[in-house]
């Protein structure tokens, strides 16, 4: 299977609180992570599909080094002086005393500053201005009239796919404030505008608008035709990132993400039009998108929909989803197909997944290939023994299932001299490390056990209870075995 990276998504179901519920608990927080680390599911919320229905209100970072540039005094004998210039030094010192950039926060003062370089004709004002007011910079208060106004002349003056997109944002988002309301046909026509400038950004909230028919007839059709003009690549902070997983995001794909993460277009409510997204999911499975076939049996698993999300993982998993071989390899596991779970372990590993290291290195050496474990044994315990990292320095996580598991086993093959030299006081290290964890573990099971909850994952007390037992009954012979091999070490 060829190698794709892994992506993880958040997914979510207009019919099952208990599926949100399930969710919302294992969620990383950065799409890089999502490359490398376990399949959890990911917000979105730092994606186009939410954050373009909103209007930036962070300065950027070159915007910010353009006002560094200069200190606040000689700004302000440019302005002084007069001429060409005075216009600019005005506006960079009204941004920087608005955002507190380079100087003491005093938004009165930079509104002054800024709003008199706008009336002058100076566009980037304008726009700092009507970002001040919808954002409510420092001490403002939000005021979607004044932005409204700020950005209409900012558009005026300017007519950029920028402005535009910001305008439309307004439209959008504006609060039930006087005259404005939120006009959802005006937002649509002006990032119609917008796109027609160059600013694609527009594409990712005419996809949601034609999704969830604010302002235009629901047409999914035509939300996947705007969904081909969706720049990704604004999606991602770092350039790398896009390339490794932005532009491999189908129109499919990216319909069904924008469908799961849209809700009216409202800033707080996110109720998710399932259904639109997964007529664009289930496009993507037939075309054995890997990424959309992912992200649509995770959907149907939300809603217990459990044959096709067997039959859509499948599809992720043939088409070389790491992420996805991983999860089905779990479940052919589960359902005692230890052959068919082991090569798609492998193939998990082999692609880079790193939670496949542990499973991989553990189905080997269970299987009596103790020489072909080795290797991945040494990796799951490297991995899961590294929560994250403070400059070089490793944090070590040694409570984690797989750190146990993997770590025990690996300790055995010190101490048997199997595929590597034999090594008691690293395998007395190794065991040290994590026999208290067991036993800890093994405690902790037990008490949740005796408290049974409806918690992630299960739909029942009752199933949650047995989970618990058979989990705290593991580590406890886990912690004989570790003890046992102690024992071995010390020579008794």
């Amino acid at each position: 299977m060829k190698t794709l990276l892994t992506t993880a998504v958040t997914l979510f179901s207009l019919q099952s609180y208990a599926a949100v519920s399930i969710l919302n608990n294992s969620i990383p927080h950065s799409i890089q992570e999502s490359l490398t680390r376990p399949a959890h599911l990911f917000y979105w919320n730092e994606g186009a599909w939410i954050d373009s229905v909103k209007f930036p209100c962070a300065i950027s970072e070159e915007a910010k080094t353009e006002i560094l540039s200069k200190s606040p005094e000689e700004w302000t004998n440019i302005m002084m002086k007069g001429g060409d210039k005075a216009l600019e030094a005005k506006s960079a010192l009204g941004v920087a005393s608005l955002n507190g950039i380079g100087t003491h926060q005093n938004e009165e003062w930079g509104l002054i500053l800024l709003k008199d370089a706008a009336k002058n004709g100076r566009f980037n004002s304008a726009l700092h201005t009507g970002i001040a007011y919808a954002c409510g910079t420092g001490n403002l208060t939000i005021d979607y009239v004044e932005a409204l106004n700020w950005y209409k002349l900012a558009d005026k003056l300017n007519k950029t796919g920028e402005n535009k997109f910001s305008l439309g944002g307004i439209y959008t988002q504006a609060a039930e404030q006087a005259t404005v309301r939120k006009n959802y046909k005006k937002a649509v026509e002006i990032h119609k505008e917008a796109l027609e400038y160059g600013n694609t950004a527009s594409a990712a909230n005419l996809v949601a608008h034609y999704l969830t028919g604010l302002g235009v007839d629901k047409d999914a059709e035509e939300a996947l035709e705007y969904a081909k003009l969706v720049d990704t690549k604004s999606m991602f902070k770092d350039e790398q990132d896009y390339y490794d997983f932005g532009n491999k995001l189908t129109p499919e794909t990216i319909v069904g993400l924008i469908g799961l993460n849209t809700s009216n277009l409202d800033k707080d409510t996110y109720v998710r039009d399932y259904y639109n997204a997964m007529f664009a999911l289930n496009k993507a499975v037939e075309k054995g998108d890997p990424i959309g076939a992912y992200i649509a049996a995770k959907t149907a698993y939300a809603v217990r929909d459990y044959n096709y999300y067997s039959y859509a993982l499948n599809v992720a998993a043939d088409n070389g989803l790491p992420v996805a071989q991983y999860e089905l390899a779990n479940v052919l596991s589960k359902n005692n197909k230890p052959e068919e779970a082991l090569e798609l372990y492998k193939d998990a590993a082999e692609s880079g997944y790193e939670s496949a290291f542990n499973k991989y290195g553990i189905a080997l050496y269970d299987k009596g290939n103790h020489k072909d474990s080795l290797e991945w044994l040494i990796k799951a315990v490297e991995y899961e023994g590294t929560k994250s990292e403070i400059g070089d320095t490793p944090i070590r996580d040694k409570s984690t299932d797989a750190y146990i598991e993997s770590t025990k086993r690996l300790a055995q093959l010190y101490v048997d001299g199997e595929g590597i030299e034999h090594n008691m006081d690293k395998a007395k290290e190794l065991v040290d490390e994590v026999l208290t964890q067991a036993l800890v573990r093994t405690k902790s099971s037990k008490f949740l056990a005796g408290k049974p909850n409806i918690l992630k994952n299960f739909n029942t007390e009752e199933e949650a209870k047995a989970y618990y037992e058979k989990k705290s009954g593991y580590f406890l012979d886990m912690h004989s075995e570790l003890v046992k091999l102690k024992d071995r070490i010390k020579g008794k």
